[in-house]
């Protein structure tokens, strides 16, 4: 019985609940009014923001045909075993492929520096407003850190395909501008970087030539002094042997038996000792050549004009110094990448950079604070219609 009383109590009291909200309920929509007003104003005063994803594709196969003919050049220079390797190894490095030329713009992009020199020129940070320079260099740092590079994913069918840029920002047009500015900046920077590169190849490639020839006239030089050297070693000894002759009265070869049967012996001695047959003979015994031969031949000697003609290293050593010399691998390879976009800056592209394509993700909050000033509004406006029933009552009961 005392169940069913507290029970009626309850109903009793679950109804007067819900009859003051409906007598209330002017004041209750007057504050959700008001409230739907006060979160339309700060709405208004939000813009929407957004995340912005930019991809950032290598570029086409037609632009990568303008550099065509130097890789076709320099991979051809490789194969060449014994000419011109030493200037094709220069170039090994300077392969411009679309990957390459995507790995270079993405590491500027990467260093960070470019970024916040991009965001200083668009007006993002204000260095004024910071109290010193290590302040503003933190926020700048750290909003370049908002920006986001995203590598490929290579798992099959995965939907990031290609590298992209993200940043979270609340003005499409703004932002386009932004990414113009960084694309044309590490475009730039990616251009210069190449043409620094090459030329420094082109210099070594130089410097190792003129070394390598340097080397050649050396080595020519010495093969010069070593003859004469010789040759005067040569004279001194047909000179005694002349001497010897003249002492002997031989001014003739005379002695032609008893010089071919002592050679005779030398040889048979090499073969029991040696195993091979002497192929030179003694120099001991020239003088039997008799004086006339011997002083004939000095004659010869001392009155060569050409004396390159009698040294056998000579003929290959010029022959690689007229090589070097006709040499025209450096000069070819700097007309051909003269042709490239990289010297002549005609449509270079280091990336397919999709500006246009750029997809806007956007966070609405609006909707939201709508959404909530209205919930807001209602609760406040029923507690208080609510608190104002029960403080009445309860003046009735004291009453």
């Amino acid at each position: 019985m005392s169940d069913n009383k507290t029970l009626e109590n309850d109903e009793i009291d679950l109804i007067e609940l819900f009859k003051s909200l409906w007598e209330g309920r002017w004041l209750i929509g007057a504050f959700t009014s008001l409230a739907l007003i006060i979160g339309t104003v700060s709405a208004s005063l939000i813009s929407p923001s957004f995340v912005a994803i930019t991809q950032i594709k290598p570029i086409t196969k037609l632009e990568a045909q303008n550099y065509r003919d130097l890789k076709s050049f320099l991979y051809t220079e490789s194969m060449l075993m014994h000419k011109h390797l030493e200037y094709s190894d220069r170039f090994s490095s300077f392969d411009v492929s679309p990957e390459m030329l995507r790995e270079r713009f993405i590491d500027q992009l990467d260093r960070r520096d470019l970024l916040i020199e991009v965001f200083l020129e668009n007006e993002f940070l204000n260095e004024a407003a910071f109290e010193n320079v290590t302040d503003f260099r933190r926020a700048s740092l750290k909003l370049a850190d908002e920006v986001s590079l995203n590598a490929p994913d290579k798992k099959k069918n995965a939907i990031r395909k290609h590298w992209t840029i993200e940043f979270k920002h609340t003005d499409e047009d703004v932002w386009r501008g932004v990414l113009r500015d960084i694309f044309s900046k590490a475009n730039a920077r990616v251009r210069q970087e190449l043409k620094e590169e090459f030329e420094r190849k082109i210099e070594m490639a130089r410097e190792q030539k003129n070394f390598r020839l340097e080397d050649t006239e050396l080595l020519i030089s010495n093969a010069e002094q070593d003859h004469e050297t010789r040759i005067s070693f040569r004279l001194v000894f047909l000179g005694e042997q002349a001497a010897i002759a003249r002492q002997l009265g031989l001014s003739k070869g005379v002695a032609h038996q008893l010089y071919t049967q002592e050679l005779y012996t030398q040889a048979l001695t090499n073969i029991v000792r040696n195993g091979v047959i002497a192929s030179s003979r003694p120099k001991s015994i020239l003088y039997l050549r008799g004086y006339e031969a011997i002083e004939k031949e000095i004659d010869l000697i001392k009155s060569r004009k050409n004396k390159k003609a009698f040294m056998d290293d000579l003929p290959a050593l010029e022959q690689k110094k007229r090589s070097l010399q006709q040499n025209k691998t450096i000069m070819r390879i700097e007309s051909l990448f003269a042709l490239t976009p990289i010297a002549t800056n005609d449509d270079f592209r280091a990336v397919d950079m999709r500006i246009e394509s750029t997809d806007f993700k956007y966070k609405d909050l609006r909707v939201g604070i709508l959404a909530v000033s209205v919930m807001m509004g209602g609760m406040i406006g029923a507690i208080t219609v609510l608190v104002r029933g029960f403080v009445r009552k309860r003046k009735e009961a004291s009453a």
